[in-house]
Formats: structure tokens, C-alpha cells, sequence
């Protein structure tokens, strides 16, 4: 196993503190949208009969936490290699990092916003732009193309 700089082993151990943190926090965390909240969000989307089946004025809770939870490994496991536990070269450091200003940043956009409705919102357009990254397709259409000019 290499040795790392100083300097490096303690970044990584903040940064682990830091992953505990994050994690601690979602452990512990609860939605704060009251029930009345979530359904007039339903409503206003126009959930109708399928809002507690589907549960779209959820979505912006669970895209937030899945994100946070996400990342916080990420930094986790990013501690553990600057502190020397795993021998890693600059390129998979580098696209961990990458990776995490990102879902931190998509983070922040799906939690701004006004209201609880924009929110969902967001987390909405986050979900969607992921499924079309990975190629997912709507049923029915042959290819994104498709899929991008039906929506």
C-alpha cells in the first residue's frame, strides 16, 4: 500500500468526517411537507385518481435524499483513498470527484424553489433527463428522438 502526503491523508479523513455527517443527517431526517401540502401538489399536477398510487409529491423528498445519499458515499469512499487505504491514480479520483460536485449540484437544484410544487417539479425534470441519458424510452416509440419530441 502507498503512502500519501500528510496533507492528503488529513483531507481525506475530513472529508470522511464530513461523509458521516451527511449520512447522520439523512438518518435522522424526516419530510417537513405536511400530508395537506402533498396533496394539493397532486392535485395542481393533476395526480387524479392514480396521486396515491403514484405518489409524485413525494418525488422531491425521495430525489433529494437518494442524491445526499449517494454523495455522501461518494465522499466517503473518496476520504478513503486520499488517505492512502486504497492505492487509486488521478483519473478514477478525478471522476469521483466530478461525480460528486454534480449530484451535489443536482442536489441544490432539485431543493430551490419556491414552493413545494416547483420542487417536485424539478425533481420531476431531474428523473426525466436521467432516463433519457441512459436511453430509456417511452413504450411505444422506437427512439429518443421520439421520446424527446413526445414529451
Amino acid at each position: 500500500m502507498e503512502a500519501t502526503e500528510p496533507g492528503l491523508e488529513n483531507l481525506g479523513h475530513l472529508i470522511q468526517v464530513f461523509a458521516a455527517e451527511v449520512n447522520n443527517f439523512l438518518r435522522f431526517s424526516v419530510p417537513v411537507v405536511s400530508d395537506g401540502v402533498r396533496s394539493q401538489v397532486d392535485v395542481e399536477l393533476d395526480a387524479g385518481r392514480h396521486a396515491s398510487t403514484v405518489g409524485v409529491s413525494k418525488l422531491a423528498d425521495e430525489m433529494t435524499f437518494t442524491l445526499l445519499q449517494t454523495t455522501g458515499n461518494m465522499l466517503h469512499g473518496l476520504g478513503t483513498i486520499l488517505m492512502g487505504r486504497t492505492p487509486a491514480s488521478p483519473p478514477p479520483v478525478a471522476a469521483l470527484t466530478r461525480s460528486i460536485i454534480e449530484h451535489s449540484a443536482m442536489c441544490v437544484y432539485s431543493c430551490s424553489g419556491e414552493s413545494h410544487l416547483h420542487r417536485t417539479v424539478r425533481a420531476a425534470i431531474l428523473a426525466r433527463r436521467g432516463l433519457i441519458e441512459i436511453g430509456a424510452k417511452k413504450p411505444g416509440l422506437e427512439s429518443n428522438r421520439q421520446c424527446n419530441r413526445a414529451a
